[in-house]
């Protein structure tokens, strides 16, 4: 266990001051397990007529991303498993490797969930959401209680 340090202006570290450290700290302290877990950037785009995601994805394959929908939840994964061995002169190194993300997103109710469409090209999935028409969405309305 390590030691906690104080600062010079209280015996204790403070609760904020601990969150600060925690949320500083680099999680590459984690090794593997940081690198498995980090998810890819994603830009989010809204136009007139639809919602846009722009998932970077560098070094992984169309076959290996998952696009699925359940209950109104968008969500983006990965999976890959590595595994090189090689001889030479005696000595065999192997080297494995296991990458994967999941990112989320709640649509909003406008988004038109039947003709959500996605494109893979070089190495950047793009998910593209059209919105409702305003005539399909329902108005509000007052209803008379009995």
């Amino acid at each position: 266990m390590g030691l906690i340090k104080f600062n010079d202006r209280t015996s204790f570290p403070t609760f904020s001051s601990m969150l600060d450290d925690f949320f500083d700290r680099s999680f590459t302290d984690f090794g593997a397990a940081a690198s498995a877990s980090k998810a890819p950037a994603v830009n989010v785009k809204e136009t007139d007529s639809a919602f846009g995601l722009e998932v970077a994805l560098p070094g992984v394959g169309k076959d290996q991303v998952n696009l699925e929908l359940d209950h109104n939840v968008l969500t983006i994964s990965s999976e890959a498993k590595t595994d090189k061995e090689e001889a030479k002169g005696g000595y065999t190194r192997r080297e494995f490797g296991y990458n994967a993300f999941r990112r989320s997103f709640t649509l909003p109710e406008i988004a038109d969930q039947e003709k959500i469409d996605a494109k893979f090209e070089n190495g950047v999935l793009n998910v593209s959401i059209p919105k409702l028409d305003e005539k399909a969405l329902k108005n509000a309305r007052a209803i008379s209680i009995n």
